[in-house]
């Protein structure tokens, strides 16, 4: 049976052609923009080794090659276990240098720029100078001082290129410092992370922290 539409009534129209979709190119438009912004860590505590974590970019001043940059940015980034209270620890510095590591990371030099500290190249056969700071350590009752152990492994892509013994770390200051020495002699050129894990003997802990990656050149 064949049905006609009935008198006053419009025919039923036909149903619209899919809509053709646009091309890749033509619905999404690229847009690179090239920055020269540059990340600083920084750790700041006041007199008892506590975190200030209020500070605006106003309140940081950044020299670098012996000219004053300013700060457009400044954000605190809670590290875990720091808000509560549980073993923490800042960033790792890196440095090209010889002999023993100081026993608290040196004063940078008139003119020197902070990114010595953060270096992100290193010569083959050069040492390598780590740093850190090691936060709510646990003490003993009677002399205050805190009891960490800490390795430390050299990583290149992954696989463990140096280890160091665990050591311990025992100081009364708190935050605790941490730093060491590593000859790179006989390391492949290549890209490399620093990974430090840390443990507190009495809390029974454990932290771990890794650097941003670095260049070991020949």
């Amino acid at each position: 049976m064949v049905e006609f539409p009935r008198p006053g009534l419009p025919a039923a129209a036909p149903p619209p052609p899919p809509r053709q979709q646009p091309a890749q190119d033509e619905q999404d438009e690229v847009v690179r923009v090239n920055s020269n912004l540059v990340q600083v860590d920084a750790v700041v505590v006041d007199g008892r080794g506590r975190q200030v974590a209020d500070l605006q970019a106003s309140d940081f001043e950044v020299v670098e090659d012996g000219a004053p940059r300013r700060p457009e940015y400044a954000q605190y980034v809670a590290v875990d276990g720091g808000a509560s209270g549980g073993l923490s620890t800042s960033s790792l510095f890196l440095s090209s240098a010889s002999g023993v590591a100081s026993a608290a990371p040196p004063p940078l030099p008139g003119g020197e720029s902070l990114s010595a500290y953060m270096r992100g190249v290193l010569p083959a056969g050069g040492t390598l100078r780590y740093q850190f700071y090691v936060y709510n350590a646990a003490r003993d009752e009677t002399r205050g001082a805190s009891n960490l152990q800490v390795q430390v492994t050299l990583r290149q892509g992954g696989v463990a290129q140096a280890i160091t013994p665990a050591r311990n770390v025992t100081q009364l200051d708190n935050p605790v410092f941490v730093g060491g020495d590593i000859l790179l002699e006989g390391m492949p050129p290549g890209r490399y992370t620093l990974e430090a894990s840390v443990t507190d003997q009495r809390s029974r802990t454990t932290r771990t922290v890794v650097s941003h990656p670095f260049q070991i050149t020949n």
